[in-house]
């Protein structure tokens, strides 16, 4: 899909993206103090890269791929989801599909090294078939959903181990920010 050469279609733009974050980031601080603040910096130094991550051209995007898009039958893997498609950087699809994975396997820790396999094999295979892929890009877009997800599970759904789920996304997301996108 992110070469199909598709020009159409409703954008979305980096600003737009960090906006949304510092609202939801707001409220995470409300109902976790500490874990806010380090979203809050965090936040800070993604913002920093705007201007070198002008340079992609916007193409056909999911915007919120996910495993749960995935469908198997047989021995046959099928990627549906459109509802949030517009055009925006494809490498964002995959940071985020890979932070989504991250997620899993801190839900699930028996699961962890084959979700990581998992990961390292799609990442592996979208940069053989990319035309512009970039690894520092990939990795700012995986810590922008780290922010995003926090907020989901901090505020959104709430679940019992909430608070250690929030603490880990929000670390993986500051292990990740402020790398130069250059």
């Amino acid at each position: 899909m992110h070469n199909c050469g598709l020009t159409e279609g409703r954008r979305y733009d980096f600003g737009r993206h960090l906006h949304t974050l510092g609202l939801q980031g707001r409220h995470l601080a409300e109902v976790f103090p500490e874990p806010g603040r380090q979203y809050r910096d965090v936040l800070q130094r993604i913002e920093k890269q705007d201007r070198p991550l002008s340079r992609w051209t916007p193409a056909p995007t999911h915007r919120d791929f996910t495993p749960e898009h995935l469908y198997w039958h047989d021995d046959q893997l099928t990627g549906l989801d459109f509802d949030e498609f517009c055009q925006y950087d494809p490498l964002f699809d995959v940071g985020h599909f890979m932070a989504h994975l991250r997620l899993m396997s801190l839900c699930h820790p028996g699961a962890a090294p084959g979700l990581n396999h998992v990961a390292q094999r799609f990442q592996a295979a979208y940069e053989a078939g990319a035309e512009n892929y970039s690894p520092p890009r990939v990795r700012l877009y995986q810590a922008m959903t780290y922010l995003k997800l926090a907020y989901v599970v901090g505020v959104v759904e709430r679940p019992g181990n909430w608070r250690g789920l929030v603490t880990a996304l929000v670390h993986e997301a500051d292990q990740l920010a402020g790398e130069d996108v250059t």
